[in-house]
């Protein structure tokens, strides 16, 4: 990490307000590839049988889109990949991610 120097004091900022740079990091700050970040952020539009990543928790699941309802926001029907269908859930955007 990079940290800017005042050039009048020549000490870093206070704490709270340090300003940095993180190398590779994308115009808005961001340092999540494109393919780990939600399709909410992304626009991403899945197809029936597509394997994706799911949120549950604070963990990110292996599942498998099984149904999707037009509209908006997309919602989609996901299996989670290795579990019964009674986990079966409906899910939007903001918990799908490519795998």
């Amino acid at each position: 990490m990079c940290y800017l120097i005042s050039s009048v004091t020549g000490r870093s900022p206070a704490r709270g307000h340090i300003s940095a740079m993180k190398r590779g990091a994308a115009p808005d700050g961001s340092t999540t590839p494109p393919s780990q970040q939600p399709d909410s952020a992304t626009g991403k539009t899945r197809a029936i049988n597509e394997q994706v990543s799911v949120l549950y928790g604070s963990s990110w699941w292996p599942a498998t889109v099984i149904e999707k309802v037009a509209g908006t926001p997309e919602k989609l029907k996901i299996h989670y990949d290795g579990w019964g269908s009674s986990w079966d859930e409906w899910v939007t955007p903001d918990r799908i991610r490519d795998r």
